[in-house]
């Protein structure tokens, strides 16, 4: 490795609001993928009981698996709020996080 075509940049701060829309939309289609998945083992599940419907209410169900990719999008959201306000918090003390490219 060559260090002279090497190139550091330091990061010293992190906006706020595009780290939250970033790990929001990360975590949607996170929950996205996650409620297709357990839909489809619901669906398994389920032709294995013979009583299903009385086992498990069936609207709850598709309540869940429909907010899901929302409630995760909200709480990445969030997540991504505070792990940039904490991070520019921590980078005034710690100089920042240098990055590397080749």
């Amino acid at each position: 490795m060559d260090n002279s075509t090497q190139e550091i940049a330091i990061v010293h701060k992190i906006g706020v609001g595009s780290s939250g829309v970033m790990w929001g939309l990360i975590n949607f289609f996170s929950g996205l993928v996650m409620a297709i998945i357990l839909f489809i083992v619901f669906l398994i599940s389920g032709s294995f009981l013979s009583n299903y419907t009385e086992f498990v209410n069936l609207n709850m169900i598709y309540l869940f698996l429909i907010l899901m990719p929302f409630i995760m999008g909200i709480v990445g959201f969030i997540s991504g709020l505070l792990f940039a306000l904490f991070y520019n918090l921590s980078a005034k003390i710690g100089k920042g996080l240098k990055l590397y490219s080749y």
